[in-house]
């Protein structure tokens, strides 16, 4: 007997493949990069856990929900992510592009 009810998608947080988001028999919400949802069928073997309270949030969500929701960031969020590379004028290391 299987404890896996999968409530919807994400994407993995090491390789980004589409992963089956599922609680656990503690209504945990976990995936592990598997290869199951993903096209591409990329595995990493990778898995993570939701805290209780953001996974009651996920239960409640897939719950209300007509279509199975999806957790994970969106091409918008990833162009926000985008790292600065602007210096912080704070620290004092130097910067090596600058020795000449």
């Amino acid at each position: 007997m299987s404890d896996r009810q999968v409530i919807g998608t994400g994407i993995c947080h090491d390789c980004g493949a589409l992963v089956q988001v599922a609680v656990n028999k503690n209504r945990r919400a976990y995936y592990y990069c598997d290869g199951r949802e993903d096209p591409e069928e990329r595995q990493c073997g990778a898995h993570f856990r939701w805290s209780l309270k953001s996974s009651r949030t996920m239960v409640a969500e897939a719950a209300a929900a007509s279509d199975p929701p999806h957790w994970g960031p969106t091409d918008d969020d990833e162009a926000e992510m985008e790292p600065s590379i602007e210096p912080d004028p704070e620290d004092p290391t130097p910067d090596p592009a600058e020795d000449g």
